[in-house]
């Protein structure tokens, strides 16, 4: 698996999105758009539908750090994209030179979630919870766009214990030693190019933190990477199983 990756320094800048909206714009080609960017009440929107991103993840993180790590909690919402493609947080992060290394927990709008970890440069183990290399399907996690669910991480000390609530229900934990603070911050998979319609209907994804407690996020470090398909969605055949 080869991977390629770059990092950049984004200004979050408050301003009111408009896109998706339902108006029309005054040209017959949508305008190519992409990045994260701040919304009202707290929320933050990864945007794109960029062609030039095909078959990439992105990840934003803020700079407050909590180690070890207690709870991290954030409310994730898909409003457009590929159904089949996750979405969800980063944790326990920590920035090596020009690396970075985390867990992810990623969702889909059909119910499925997937649990892994990236250290050094490009190398990622899939599914902590079953080691299976499959995702999982729950009944805790409403389906469909434009819904709302709540992601929480809870980290036991002592057992080295990550327990995982959907909205509010326990639903799996997994044990690691890996990471046990960092950084946390939000996950967006985009798909390949003829899994998205680009540049009609963009990946719009909305993420509000609510624990740790933060201030007003003045910038994130934005790290792009290229993933492997087949762990940043669930496919047709693994739903069907």
């Amino acid at each position: 698996m080869k991977f390629r990756k770059s990092c950049l320094l984004l200004l979050l800048v408050s301003l009111l999105f408009t896109v998706g909206c339902g108006k029309k714009s005054s040209s017959s080609k949508p305008k190519e758009v992409h990045g994260w960017f701040a919304e009202k009440d707290g929320w933050v929107r990864f945007y794109t539908n960029s062609k030039e991103v095909y078959g990439w993840g992105f990840w934003a993180w803020d700079d407050i750090e909590e180690n070890p790590m207690k709870i991290v909690e954030t409310s994730v919402k898909k409003i457009s994209g590929n159904p089949d493609y996750g979405y969800g947080i980063v944790f326990c992060l920590r920035k090596i030179s020009e690396e970075t290394e985390f867990y992810r927990l990623i969702i889909n709008t059909y119910g499925y979630y997937l649990v892994s970890k990236k250290v050094n440069v490009d190398e990622w183990t899939h599914d902590l919870v079953d080691d299976d290399n499959e995702w999982n399907y729950t009944d805790k996690l409403y389906k469909g766009y434009n819904v709302e669910n709540k992601i929480k991480v809870e980290y036991d000390s002592t057992t080295k214990t990550f327990k995982i609530y959907f909205n509010d229900k326990y639903v799996t934990s997994f044990e690691d030693s890996t990471f046990t603070g960092g950084k946390f911050g939000y996950y967006a998979s985009v798909g390949q190019k003829e899994e998205e319609n680009f540049p009609k209907t963009p990946v719009n994804i909305l993420f509000k933190q609510h624990q740790p407690t933060k201030t007003q996020t003045k910038s994130s470090q934005i790290s792009t990477h290229r993933f492997e398909p087949l762990f940043d969605s669930a496919s047709e055949k693994a739903r069907n199983d």
